[in-house]
């Protein structure tokens, strides 16, 4: 019974654990002047850039 719990909450990760994604991700995602205006009509004051470059 403990093992078919494990299976089905696996299955369940694995069939909405990437949900996210398709509401982070959207077209303009790197359209940098798009998300200002985003971040400005949500009372944001602009956007952070990060970059990150592993050596």
């Amino acid at each position: 019974m403990k093992r078919l719990g494990i299976i089905l909450l696996i299955i369940f990760i694995l069939m909405h654990g990437t949900a996210w994604a398709a509401e982070f991700f959207d077209a303009t995602l790197g359209d940098f002047t798009d998300e200002l205006k985003t971040a400005k009509e949500q009372g944001k004051k602009g956007i952070m850039l990060f970059f990150e470059e592993d050596t």
